[in-house]
């Protein structure tokens, strides 16, 4: 997997965000296909009453290198009162991506960099929900000497 956080890759000045995406999602069978969120046959994002977009915004970003291996840290990502689903369907993927400076404004999905997509598969129920990140950090990556 390629990690392109706003520190590492050759995109710069935008921020690294997570949604939660229900099963009717396509992002699990195209990931390896698409360049940017838009791309995607169906993202079916999570969404409450509103439509409410659960999208948030990754703090104190670490990237680190040893030799040939970069890996990154963030905080843990925390989602408050977060209540059922409009369609009823259930959360079962985390997308981290990377929204590039002067992107389209929410929800478009354009110019939007897909990062890493986690399963995450829980009930919510109006309580706080926390994606909890490794104490080694989420991505690693080597290349080869």
């Amino acid at each position: 997997m390629t990690v392109m956080s706003a520190g590492v890759s050759p995109y710069t000045g935008g921020v690294l965000q997570a949604m939660l995406l229900t099963s009717d999602t396509t992002a699990d069978t195209e990931w390896t296909t698409k360049a940017s969120l838009d791309l995607f046959t169906t993202m079916d994002e999570y969404v409450t009453s509103g439509p409410t977009h659960f999208r948030e915004t990754l703090t104190n970003i670490t990237p680190a290198y040893s030799g040939t291996r970069a890996t990154f840290n963030f905080d843990d990502i925390v989602w408050t009162s977060l209540a059922a689903s409009l369609s009823g369907r259930l959360p079962t993927h985390l997308l981290i991506y990377l929204k590039l400076s002067g992107a389209a404004i929410d929800p478009s999905l354009e110019d939007r960099i897909p990062v890493a997509l986690l399963d995450a598969a829980f009930t919510p129920d109006g309580t706080t929900f926390t994606a909890i990140v490794p104490l080694f950090g989420l991505f690693g990556v080597e290349t080869a000497p």
